[in-house]
């Protein structure tokens, strides 16, 4: 099932807009938290099965939170050469050149990126793991997701409808028995720094060592700070009632006792992330010779990475799927570093900014935008 649907607005302009059924899955969401979060709220006392009501309520509205930040609006305009993805914030609204793209990709990846080769057997066995992407390809060989589908039939179809109007190339990745060369070949277009940095609140100005750059916040978004603090205290809670259970005749002590280090264990994992959350920053600076990125944890970096400009082959975004992307600095060796990351949809980071600030490096840096 695709995520989007494909809207002839005239005849030199085609949207992709979210799908009613994706739409009606964040209204059932984010009612099923309403409803459970009312439950919890009615029961008395600090009680475990309180604890699980709400937290499947703010499970059920992250998700449909989630859902609802990845809905936008795509817009492929051909008197104006563009494609204009329309996100829901601001800093989230950006546009890629037609000289920017080289083709349309359909391919099959799983949730962290890894490419699925179909061979035999192993093709049935994987449509959930490995679902279909239908990928932008850009010049400077990264790409942006836009749709993806356990059908890839769905895919081929909206490829098709671009392809057509655009006269892009289709490359069939996934094996889905479609493809096509391009019909109009596009100049290249070094794309245009269309905000300045005060539109792209999330990214701050940040020097280290006389180099200057951008820092952001490493938080995931509001959403999962609760849920993470939330979970923690429920396990520390979780493993005490054990213990207390145990110590007074009402349980085996022993049960109580692996109920207590398994509640600390996954405590610990959880909260070490809400610290980085809370705590941590992202930077990325750079000079005329060299560029620098890492993390800092309240302020002291714990992890940076050191490159030398002469050594850099090109700067790339990768979108894997809506909401969710990185900056990539390749070497001439073809070694791959990641930088900025949007590690979720609500983050405070947009893939929006991952497009003005790999414009941006790539403009104060002086790296080729294309291979």
């Amino acid at each position: 099932m695709s995520l989007i649907t494909v809207e002839k607005k005239s005849s030199s302009t085609l949207r992709l807009v979210p799908s009613a059924e994706q739409q009606t899955a964040v209204g059932a969401l984010v009612g099923c938290a309403i409803c459970l979060g009312f439950i919890g709220v009615l029961m008395d006392g600090i009680t475990l099965v309180r604890f699980a009501v709400l937290y499947l309520c703010f499970i059920f509205l992250t998700v449909g939170m989630i859902l609802r930040r990845q809905q936008r609006i795509v817009e492929i305009s051909m008197e104006d050469g563009c494609i204009y993805f329309l996100g829901r914030r601001k800093s989230d609204v950006y546009s890629i050149p037609f000289g920017m793209i080289t083709a349309l990709r359909l391919t099959r990846r799983s949730a962290q990126g890894e490419l699925f080769v179909p061979d035999g057997a192993a093709r049935e066995k994987s449509y959930s793991r490995y679902p279909f992407h239908l990928d932008v390809m850009l010049r400077d060989s990264g790409y942006e997701t836009l749709d993806r589908s356990v059908l890839g039939p769905d895919l081929a179809a909206i490829a098709l409808e671009i392809a057509e109007m655009t006269g892009f190339a289709i490359e069939d990745q996934a094996e889905v028995g479609f493809s096509r060369s391009a019909r109009i070949a596009y100049p290249p277009v070094i794309p245009d720094l269309e905000r300045d940095a005060s539109e792209h609140p999330a990214l701050h100005s940040f020097s280290l060592d006389g180099k200057k750059g951008f820092a952001w916040s490493l938080s995931p978004g509001g959403l999962y700070v609760l849920l993470m603090f939330f979970a923690t205290f429920g396990l520390v809670y979780g493993g005490y009632y054990g213990v207390v259970k145990g110590i007074l005749g009402d349980g085996n002590v022993w049960a109580g006792a692996v109920v207590l280090v398994s509640c600390v264990f996954f405590a610990s994992v959880i909260f070490r992330r809400l610290v980085r959350a809370l705590g941590g920053k992202g930077f990325v600076v750079w000079d005329d010779e060299s560029v620098r990125f890492g993390a800092l944890l309240f302020g002291k970096e714990y992890s940076s990475v050191l490159l030398e400009l002469r050594d850099v082959k090109i700067i790339r975004i990768a979108v894997p799927r809506v909401g969710e992307g990185y900056i990539e600095v390749v070497q001439k060796s073809g070694t791959v570093f990641k930088t900025l990351d949007v590690v979720s949809p609500l983050a405070p980071l947009t893939t929006g900014d991952l497009h003005w600030l790999s414009r941006y490096m790539r403009q104060q840096t002086s790296v080729t935008a294309f291979l």
